[in-house]
């Protein structure tokens, strides 16, 4: 499993618009750590969801059809709204984020 730093530093490197194989990566990355770690380093998450968010909604990710990405975006979808108990100041933030990874 990687740290949400070495998560951030491989998006960095990532091209903006990423293929939903990349997509898929990062959402898996971030689903692996806990969500105790994740509110400690919010502002590193927030940096990679809003990342993710742009090239998920301009890019390939929501037009994908291939079944196993979409449950994968569902399941991250589900992950962003039990997050907001760890981090319930952003809780309008992530119910918005789930909802664009669920748009088809």
């Amino acid at each position: 499993m990687k740290s949400i730093d070495l998560l951030y530093e491989d998006l960095q490197n990532a091209p903006s618009l990423l293929s939903v194989a990349d997509e898929v990566r990062f959402m898996l990355g971030l689903m692996a750590l806990e969500p105790e770690d994740i509110a400690r380093n919010s502002e590193v998450f927030f940096k990679i969801l809003d990342q993710l968010e742009d090239s998920h909604t301009t890019g390939w990710g929501h037009a994908s059809e291939d079944s196993e990405s979409v449950k994968i975006f569902e399941r991250f979808a589900s992950f962003l709204e039990r997050l907001a108990v760890y981090i319930p100041a952003q809780q309008e933030w992530l119910d918005s984020a789930a909802e664009n990874f669920r748009l088809r």
